[in-house]
């Protein structure tokens, strides 16, 4: 009786696997007014699959946005250790009102070129507070720069 047994066991799933096969696509029912959709396996793996694509893209997007404002947040937090760590300016500092000629008498040659570099690269090719001068009255919105 275990053959047997066995026997009817083994058809049994064998039905459910051939019902499975040949019922696992779309496919509509008419009973009456009432429509009866079936979706296989694939359909739905497709649609799930298709969710899943969206919603990832979804909290990817979210994921840019924080990781781009922790880097804002890191550069911005290197740019104040950077500048809590430069030297601090030496002597007193600059009154606005300072005409061309007293900076020129209070500051060396060296820091007004030091100052002026970035801006005004013809700066550094002057060797002379004479020299300086005249560039302060071609250019006197340098004056601020210092």
């Amino acid at each position: 009786m275990g053959t047997l047994s066995n026997l009817v066991q083994s058809y049994i799933a064998w039905r459910a696997r051939r019902s499975a096969r040949v019922l696992d696509y779309d496919w509509t029912f008419m009973n009456g007014d009432e429509v009866i959709v079936h979706k296989g396996s694939a359909t739905i793996r497709a649609e799930r699959s298709a969710q899943a694509k969206a919603e990832h893209e979804k909290n990817m997007e979210k994921v840019r946005a924080a990781r781009q404002l922790a880097d804002v947040q890191k550069a911005a937090r290197e740019q104040a250790e950077a500048a809590a760590k430069a030297p601090a300016k030496r002597g007193r500092p600059r009154n606005p009102r300072e005409t061309p000629e007293q900076v020129l008498k209070n500051l060396s040659l060296k820091q007004i070129k030091t100052a002026l570099a970035p801006h005004y690269p013809e700066a550094a090719s002057i060797t002379r507070k004479s020299a300086m001068a005249e560039f302060f009255e071609k250019h006197p919105e340098a004056i601020g720069l210092l």
